[in-house]
């Protein structure tokens, strides 16, 4: 009676711990919690993927073309991206179809290879072959995007042109532009009777030679209804726009160039100053990377007394620099020396942000005033610098500023080195039979240990 009563408690005992045991499996599956252990996060996704997923106002299905078991391919990779992404927002979802058992698929969506995701939301679909979380997070800013961004890069002037493939051009930052949805024009304003109506913002990138009276007019018209200006100077030349910029904004652009000893480290030049000290800006918020502005001037301009400036810091060299006014001996023998009667001491500001007031329509509607983002210096967004340190994040965040999508002004994930774990022969046995015979072979010997334990103690 006593063996079948303990028996009974055995049995009870065993049933109710792996109910409880089934009971926390069921529950933690139903979690969505992750700890990403790696140095740079390389298995989580970025803020500001997290922020265009958590701002979805559309729903997008994702499709991935993968045969089953395909290690090629990347499925693996490709199904835990997706469900990091399914995990954010309810209004993202996705399936995996064969294609060698969905032939239809595979035409419908036009697929042409393994590997493929397609985005479809609505009546609109983009496309994806062997997916990152950038190629996927941009696909998804275009395919739920209602309206497309209209991007206008003004000519004429001797300004970067987004178009060229070479190092002086800006053809890195128009791809990043163009994959978060944006289209870029050209604007010749001198045959323009105004600035289109759709421009959501105006690119005025390092113009050498003065706008005609006519030009500027019009960007006065612009900017006074709400327009929205990022332009990058070039510290060289000295435009009229630069007088129209004092005049608008009561932004001054300095004579000279800022000289910085360590831009030697950053860039091999000493004209390159480096950023580490950025204002209180929504456009540098959270950002901790350096930035460089190779040849860059300097600005200034009046504070509003009471805090009503419309225009505030947004990067500015440290107090190591200084603003070199004799560019006659930079030239001649690219020496520069500070000189406290005629040099101004650092730091220098390198870039402005301007928000204007809303302006008040009719009755008591009101609209978002002016913005604008001004830099000293338009090389860092060349070709040749853009992807120095942060430098490309600061422009997309500029940009998204500009147009609104405050949701989207994040810093990227850094992309850390391959690290290769590489074990000894010994490392190795360990590591193969420490799971497959010493650990259960342990409990094996501990079982047995017990159970004589108890046989004796009856």
């Amino acid at each position: 009676m006593k063996k079948i009563k303990r028996f009974s408690q055995t049995f009870v005992a065993g049933a109710l711990g792996l109910a409880v045991l089934i009971g926390l499996n069921v529950f933690i599956a139903d979690m969505s919690l992750r700890w990403d252990a790696t140095e740079n996060k390389r298995n989580s996704i970025t803020g500001e993927t997290r922020a265009i997923l958590g701002g979805l106002n559309s729903t997008v299905r994702a499709l991935a073309f993968y045969p089953p078991q395909d290690v090629e391919a990347g499925r693996s990779a490709a199904e835990d991206l997706l469900k990091l992404f399914a995990a954010r927002t309810e209004r993202f979802s996705y399936e995996f179809i064969d294609p060698d058992r969905a032939p239809s698929k595979v035409k419908e969506y036009k697929v042409k290879q393994i590997g493929t995701v397609v985005l479809t939301s609505g009546d609109k679909s983009e496309t994806v072959v062997f997916p990152d979380e950038e190629k996927l997070i941009n696909a998804l800013v275009r395919v739920s995007n209602p309206k497309k961004s209209i991007i206008y890069f003004v000519t004429g002037h001797g300004e970067l042109d987004p178009a060229a493939l070479d190092q002086s051009s800006c053809q890195m930052f128009k791809k990043t532009l163009t994959d978060q949805g944006a289209a870029l024009e050209k604007l010749t304003l001198v045959r323009e009777k105004t600035v289109p109506e759709d421009a959501d913002v105006l690119l005025i990138l390092g113009p050498k030679k003065d706008f005609l009276k006519r030009e500027l007019d019009l960007l006065t018209d612009y900017f006074s209804k709400g327009g929205r200006i990022f332009a990058a100077l070039s510290a060289e030349d000295r435009t009229s726009f630069d007088v129209w910029l004092e005049k608008n904004m009561e932004i001054k652009v300095l004579d000279g160039l800022v000289v910085d000893k360590m831009g030697q480290l950053l860039a091999g030049n000493a004209l390159t100053p480096v950023v580490q000290s950025y204002g209180f800006s929504p456009v540098t918020r959270d950002f901790n990377l350096l930035t460089g502005f190779p040849t860059a001037a300097g600005l200034s301009w009046s504070e509003t007394p009471g805090g009503a400036d419309p225009i505030s810091s947004l990067a500015k060299s440290n107090e190591q620099t200084w603003l070199e006014t004799n560019l006659e001996l930079l030239r001649q023998e690219s020496k520069a020396e500070y000189d406290s009667g005629a040099d101004k001491p650092g730091p220098i500001e390198l870039a402005a942000v301007f928000q204007g007031k809303e302006i008040k329509g009719e009755g008591n509607s009101t609209r978002p005033g002016p913005r604008a983002v001004v830099f000293a210096d338009q090389d860092w967004i060349s070709n040749t610098y853009v992807n120095l340190a942060g430098n490309m994040d600061l422009a997309r965040n500029s940009m998204n500023w500009l147009m609104e999508r405050e949701g989207l002004i994040r810093v990227s994930k850094p992309k850390g080195p391959n690290v290769f774990l590489v074990l000894s022969q010994g490392s190795r046995r360990m590591l193969m039979w420490t799971p497959t015979l010493l650990l259960p072979g342990a409990a094996l010997v501990l079982a047995v240990i017990v159970a004589v334990r108890r046989r004796r103690s009856k």
